[in-house]
């Protein structure tokens, strides 16, 4: 093989692995960004399943403030 072609493959093989860690940078970054989206998603969940026990605890409270609203009335009359 001639050093020609030696040193042009060689070149080659730098800018083929130039373009691997920039596609691998690049997945990197996607990936981080992926992860950042989840935890989000995480915490966006956890609000809504607050939200539903607040919702159901403020339900149990107007059963209750109806109840003694109805026994105030009785009481009146």
């Amino acid at each position: 093989m001639e050093f020609a072609t030696i040193i042009e493959l060689s070149g080659l093989g730098i800018v083929a692995l130039t373009h691997l860690v920039l596609i691998v940078a690049k997945f990197q970054k996607h990936e981080n960004k992926l992860t950042a989206i989840e935890r989000r998603l995480d915490d966006l969940q956890d609000g809504h399943l607050k939200l539903v026990e607040n919702s159901k605890t403020l339900h149990n409270i107007e059963g209750k403030i109806e109840i003694m609203i109805n026994l105030y009335q009785k009481n009146i009359k």
